[in-house]
């Protein structure tokens, strides 16, 4: 266990019904309106901490979402390591978001959420009826209080095995991880005896093995296989690309006006 890691028991809430960790990036938008983005969500029932399982890694289930053109930034998709991205259109991805999050009791889970928080409300999703938990006001340095974990460091301080980093998908299936591990290294601190039962399970599903890469398993990334198309960089205000501004009222990006 690392000795730098102090937990901010003040502010650990306890695990209880389902965990939703949110990691949004790529990013394209304006004052109202998202055009684009790629949005990583992971859940676990905190009840199947109650029930270990031969299988870890499937005790976490994780989604990574393309929103807007399917194209967007599809490398980055691609380097997904817990299955197959998904492209959800603009219009759908309030309905599709409400439905992960439906259920009696629902805690959405951050890492420095700041900007999710914010691209969430965007989206019109009603975030005052969850508990919101972020990983980063639960951890501090004893001997550096106003520093703040990355998502890297936190990982690496709670011994969790990761990859590809920086790929929403992977980030929030991560910050589960990190959740669940601080919570066993808060019961540790709590009592040095007789830890709750779902501490044990907690910790195996939070340091068990990552899948492999696609480098580590030999495949050939699309940036290889394909050389890069050079990509439209004029813009509207805003700074939006006009290819994108175009696809959200409807016309053909490129197309000349009648």
């Amino acid at each position: 266990m690392g000795g730098t890691l102090s937990i901010r028991g003040q502010s650990f809430v306890p695990l209880t019904g389902k965990l939703v960790a949110i990691d949004i990036d790529s990013l394209q938008e304006d004052k109202t309106t998202v055009y684009q983005a790629h949005i990583g969500i992971s859940i676990i029932d905190a009840q199947s901490l109650l029930h270990p399982s031969p299988d870890n890694l499937a005790a976490i289930e994780s989604h990574h979402l393309v929103v807007g053109s399917p194209k967007f930034k599809r490398i980055k998709a691609n380097r997904f390591l817990f299955g197959d991205w998904e492209h959800v259109p603009r219009e759908d991805i309030k309905q599709h978001i409400d439905k992960i999050l439906q259920g009696p009791e629902t805690t959405l889970v951050f890492h420095e959420g700041g900007r999710e928080i914010s691209v969430l409300e965007k989206l019109g999703i009603q975030l005052s009826q969850y508990k919101v938990i972020d990983t980063t006001i639960l951890v501090r340095s004893p001997a550096s209080p106003r520093y703040t974990y990355s998502l890297e460091a936190l990982l690496e301080e709670l011994e969790i095995p990761f990859a590809n980093l920086h790929s929403s998908g992977n980030d929030a299936h991560f910050i589960l991880r990190a959740l669940l591990m601080l919570a066993v290294r808060y019961a540790e601190g709590q009592q040095e005896a007789n830890l709750p039962g779902w501490a044990q399970t907690a910790r195996e599903i939070s340091q068990a093995p990552r899948p492999l890469t696609k480098a580590e398993n030999g495949e050939t990334t699309e940036a290889k296989r394909k050389p890069r198309k050079k990509t439209n960089k004029k813009t509207k205000r805003g700074g939006v690309p006009a290819a994108v501004t175009e696809e959200a009222r409807g016309e053909k990006p490129g197309a000349n006006p009648p």
